[in-house]
């Protein structure tokens, strides 16, 4: 499951889906929620919070943008913090956690997603959601002049090139890839969507390699045996990059990552040609950058001896 855009990018499709995998799932930068959390929310709270993320989705499908449009579905979300923190702080940290996500990722609005962060600190000081609060903190607060502007990221924009080691110690210059076509894979091993995608895009590098296909991965696991095991486990084959920052790895700093998995496909010229397709969508987009070159004619044709008078 991921975000997808075409190779004609509809906005409210990816943003809705933006908004049901942040809110729902708590994939991305809020993954951190522990299971003690899930385990201990009653049923009827989890119902709850998805029927706010549903009425978020629809309010946002109607045109809703300001703090002013979703004031319904944030007081829902207050109360149902409230009701957790009766018996379960850790359970009401992670709601607070979809509260932030909701600011940062749906209306964009930084300060107070930060301010939320804070909030969970403040309130609910001894769990492990306010542990994790400092490095979400930094994810918030990547809006700084290094990093990229979205508008910088979307399809037919040149992709910002960089360079790094892999974790085999090889140089990787996206600059020198320059006549190839290029998936960039922000993922990690323990990221559910990204794995379950891997045998298809394994079977995409394996057709596509032969004509000019590449991929990058650029790992946003903190341990380097975790993406060890995940490599050989799946016997992936392309290059890893790696820093151990986790949701802080600078390229996913730089590109502003705030989900995985996040991808862009870069055509021969450099071009974002799709981000975040699904692998049906990169094999549509991969025939038509990569066809299938005309096979040589190798019959033997005839010998032309020219007549001598």
């Amino acid at each position: 499951m991921s975000d997808t855009l075409t190779t004609e990018p509809s906005p409210n499709k990816s943003i809705l889906a933006a908004i049901i995998i942040a809110l729902v799932a708590l994939t991305a930068a809020f993954a951190y929620v522990s299971l003690k959390s899930s385990q201990t929310t009653p049923a009827a709270e989890a119902a709850t919070l998805e029927d706010i993320t549903a009425r978020i989705a629809q309010r946002y499908e109607a045109g809703g943008r300001t703090v002013a449009d979703f004031a319904p579905e944030i007081a829902a979300i207050d109360a149902l913090v409230d009701t957790q923190a009766q018996r379960d702080a850790e359970a009401a940290a992670a709601a607070l956690l979809n509260k932030a996500q909701f600011y940062v990722d749906i209306i964009e609005d930084r300060a107070s997603g930060a301010a939320t962060l804070h909030e969970i600190r403040v309130r609910f000081p001894q769990t492990q959601t306010a542990a994790r609060v400092p490095g979400l903190l930094q994810i918030v607060e990547r809006a700084t002049d290094t990093q990229l502007s979205p508008d910088q990221l979307t399809p037919g924009s040149a992709f910002p090139v960089f360079t790094a080691t892999d974790t085999q110690g090889r140089a990787v210059d996206l600059a020198r890839l320059r006549g190839k076509v290029v998936l960039i894979d922000f993922w990690a091993s323990w990221c559910g969507p990204c794995i379950a995608e891997l045998p298809e895009v394994i079977a995409l590098h394996e057709r596509f390699a032969a004509r000019g296909f590449e991929v990058i991965g650029i790992s946003l696991d903190r341990e380097a045996t975790a993406l060890a095991r995940a490599v050989n486990r799946h016997q992936i084959p392309w290059p890893q990059i790696f820093d151990g920052g986790g949701w802080e790895n600078t390229l996913a700093g730089r590109y502003g990552v705030t989900r995985i998995p996040t991808t862009y496909l870069i055509d021969r010229n450099g071009l974002i040609v799709a981000a975040d397709a699904t692998p049906e969508e990169l094999a549509l987009v991969l025939d038509r950058l990569l066809p299938v070159s005309p096979q040589a004619d190798n019959r033997p044709r005839p010998i032309h001896i020219p007549r001598v008078s």
